[in-house]
């Protein structure tokens, strides 16, 4: 189930680590359509600075400033809550730790998403059935 974006995730929020490049961009060498592309969505992305367990982010995307807050929010409260149960001060480690219990947590709605839809579908085909049934008795 789609939500509507526009653009994948990867393509509506960008991090500036502060050296004039995003993650993104250095991942791959892009070629000159990529790049153009890359350079008009820069131009027209609202920038936004966050603090993600005492480090200062500057966001670039088409999502909103609060939004974008949150979702920093979100993911300091993340690291600090695994932080406290683990003992862990190793930032890297941390965010790794963070990410994989925020995808856990996707992996585990979207399955569960999936499971209500399926559920959803048969019902309604016995609905539909159901109302067939009625029609072919009252024809």
């Amino acid at each position: 189930m789609g939500c509507g974006l526009a653009r994948p995730e990867a393509e509506r929020i960008k991090v500036d680590f502060g050296i004039g490049e995003t993650h993104r961009s250095r991942a791959r060498k892009k070629n000159p359509a990529e790049l153009h592309s890359a350079l008009q969505f820069r131009a027209m992305s609202a920038s936004v600075k966050v603090q993600i367990f005492g480090q200062i982010y500057t966001i670039r995307g088409e999502l909103e400033e609060k939004y974008v807050q949150r979702l920093a929010k979100f993911v300091d409260e993340k690291m600090h809550a695994i932080g406290e149960s683990t003992g862990i001060v190793d930032t890297q480690k941390l965010a790794v730790l963070a990410a994989l219990a925020i995808a856990d947590e996707l992996h585990s709605m979207k399955t569960e998403i999936t499971d209500e839809e399926q559920l959803l579908r048969e019902q309604a085909e016995r609905c539909l059935t159901l109302v067939e049934r009625a029609l072919k008795q009252t024809a």
